[in-house]
């Protein structure tokens, strides 16, 4: 899943609810030799896919400051119907912009 839709690691990131402050410096874990290491850095802007309280997938899009500026706006039962959801926003890129309802 790594690079897919950018989310290497992230994922495994979250706490168990998908809601938790936005990493801003690498995280430490342990690594398998019992010394500390570096988890890699989320890059940004972002998609982040996440469990809500009701255990729906959801995601959102971080812009560079970690503040959200698009959701999904709905829960999806499914990991890949939200990774779905990812896929059409991003080839959604080019489309046509409107000011008022037409």
């Amino acid at each position: 899943m790594s690079g897919l839709f950018g989310l290497g690691g992230l994922l495994s990131d979250l706490p168990a609810n998908g809601l938790g402050r936005l990493p801003q410096q690498p995280t430490l874990g342990l690594s398998l030799l019992g010394g500390m290491v570096a988890k890699p850095t989320r890059v940004y802007p972002c998609f982040e896919l996440y469990i809500d309280d009701r255990g729906s997938w959801r995601w959102r899009f971080l812009a560079s400051n970690y503040k959200i500026i698009a959701d999904s706006g709905e829960g999806y039962n499914n990991f890949d119907d939200a990774k779905h959801g990812i896929a059409l926003l991003q080839g959604a890129a080019n489309a046509p912009s409107y000011i008022g309802k037409d």
